[in-house]
């Protein structure tokens, strides 16, 4: 009987420290866990420019382009952001962004605009984005994301050119890859992981 008590009392203890392990091991996302994360996007925009002569539904504008993000700080009800963008010469910081976000830690929406200014080009417009971000946490390090991503579910931009009051818009597709914090040095351009002091 004795046998049994212990037998059955080192049970129960095998059992809280599993099951302790197990909830923090697995514990949640927190929003605050999203701080420092950085991706690589892919942006697309596709649109019409006007005015058209003749009118048609010829596309007259279509885009591509690479540029990274870094969720920088919790600034409830979102985030701040930076925004980082290549003009063919030299990578941009753009701060004081914000993505406003509705969810979970694990799966939520974003919403993300972006005014932006290309000189060499003569242009400049703004856009808008809804965006779904999803995260995992690392089973072996609580808060620690390790893998995550992010798509549009809508986007539109609206672009001015020069002086002649020309422009375009249209839609905007914007997804992003999750760059592990080992390989931010590696993959994210000197230019947007440290600011140009002047």
């Amino acid at each position: 009987m004795r046998l049994k008590t212990v037998l059955f009392s080192l049970l129960l203890v095998v059992a809280f420290i599993g099951f302790v392990s197990v909830g923090i091991t697995h514990a949640a996302l927190d929003f605050a866990d999203w701080s420092g994360t950085w991706f690589a996007v892919n942006v697309s925009l596709t649109g019409k420019a006007a005015p058209v002569v003749p009118p048609s539904n010829i596309v007259t504008s279509n885009e591509t382009a690479t540029a990274y993000l870094l969720v920088e700080t919790s600034a409830p009800p979102g985030y701040d952001v930076v925004y980082c963008t290549f003009d063919g010469s030299v990578w941009t910081r753009h701060t004081g962004l914000e993505w406003l976000v509705v969810g979970e830690p694990e799966n939520f929406l974003a919403f993300f605009n972006f005014p932006y200014s290309d000189h060499l080009r003569n242009r400049g417009g703004e856009y808008w984005i809804a965006l779904n971000v999803k995260g995992k946490e690392n089973p072996n390090m609580v808060g620690a994301i390790n893998s995550a991503s992010f798509k549009s579910f809508s986007g539109v931009f609206v672009e001015e050119r020069g002086d002649t009051g020309e422009g375009a818009m249209g839609s905007v597709k914007f997804t992003g890859k999750f760059i592990k914090p080992s390989q931010v040095v590696d993959m994210v351009p000197t230019g947007c992981r440290i600011p140009i002091v002047y």
